[in-house]
């Protein structure tokens, strides 16, 4: 990207200058800060796809919809799925591209946040099966390594990304289809099987979502891995083989256990929470109180202070004045 940020200014100046009429387009893989609008013209004008980093995951979701009321959710909803859009604004002389969205988002995120991954509808629109967390089973402080990575690792890699960089793109090209050999799609379909009748059998809500659209992660990270061994040169590019579809789907089943924690620890979580707030409304005064005397229940109980608030916001209790609170009245009895 900075190689090609170095071209595009000097390609721009040059425009400037009148030395070329057609003004030019800044070609880039990545992204970082940029709103949705802003990103579908960058999208537009880099059909192939675009990777958004964010060193702190939560920056980028807590800003979904921040602006405005707007359908920023809706659209990495169908991001994931490779819907096919024309974004039209008013200030636009021309629309922009119709393209097919792809954008791979990555981060990092503390894992006492995961839990606002799964709150409110995000339990039932699909958005925290569409990521894949890794977390290493045993967490240490790392000691600092005085081993240098060697030089033919990096030239190794940088030839790698640059092999599948190099494939040509052109928007209404027809795509090269990897198609599974006899082989490996006898092992993909007798993983799904096994994995559908295992769903049916369960009955779990959480793990029939999750499955579904697993299924479909374990077909792109196989695909990822077949084109990896083509540019080791270990691969031909022209099937999908059955050791990518392995490592695919070993990858996959990886993630999907990962999910499977962190959904049943927030259900967990969500039945303690629920128990201690039934336990801190019950036992607040029925005359008036103030603030301190919540939080000195709250305490009493062991409820988080930061919890205290949001308690105090339950339609059994009426807000007086700042700092005092009521239980309310319902039928002569008190709540």
């Amino acid at each position: 990207d900075r190689a090609y940020y170095k071209t595009y200014l000097n390609s721009y100046k040059d425009f400037k200058d009148g030395l070329i009429t057609e003004q030019p387009i800044l070609k880039r893989f990545l992204v970082n800060d940029i709103t949705k609008e802003k990103l579908n013209l960058v999208h537009s004008q880099n059909p192939r796809g675009l990777g958004m980093v964010n060193d702190e995951l939560m920056n980028f979701y807590y800003n979904i919809n921040r602006y405005h009321k707007g359908n920023d959710l809706q659209f990495w909803l169908s991001s994931w799925s490779n819907k096919r859009t024309i974004a039209d604004r008013i200030k636009d002389e021309l629309p922009q591209h119709d393209y097919e969205q792809f954008v791979s988002i990555a981060g990092t995120v503390q894992p006492e946040l995961l839990n606002e991954f799964l709150k409110g509808n995000n339990q039932f629109n699909g958005f925290f099966e569409r990521w894949l967390f890794a977390s290493p089973k045993v967490q240490k402080f790392a000691t600092l390594s005085e081993q240098e990575l060697r030089q033919s690792t990096i030239d190794n890699w940088a030839n790698i990304i640059e092999k599948i960089m190099d494939i040509s793109f052109e928007i209404d090209s027809i795509p090269k289809v990897l198609k599974f050999n006899e082989k490996s799609f006898k092992y993909f379909m007798d993983w799904y099987k096994t994995n559908a009748d295992l769903v049916n059998a369960k009955n779990d809500g959480a793990l029939f979502k999750l499955q579904g659209k697993f299924s479909i992660y374990a077909q792109r990270l196989s695909l990822i891995l077949e084109v990896l061994n083509w540019a080791t040169n270990n691969g031909s590019g022209m099937e999908m083989t059955k050791d990518a579809v392995e490592k695919g789907i070993k990858l996959t089943e990886y993630y999907r256990d990962i999910s499977l924690d962190i959904y049943r620890q927030f259900v967990n979580n969500s039945v303690v929470e629920k128990k201690l707030k039934e336990q801190f409304i019950e036992r607040l005064p029925d005359d008036k109180f103030k603030t301190q005397d919540a939080q000195k229940i709250a305490d009493d109980i062991g409820v988080k202070r930061k919890s205290v608030f949001n308690y105090l916001q339950d339609h059994r209790v009426e807000k007086l004045e700042h700092g005092v609170y009521q239980k309310r009245q319902f039928n002569g009895t008190t709540a």
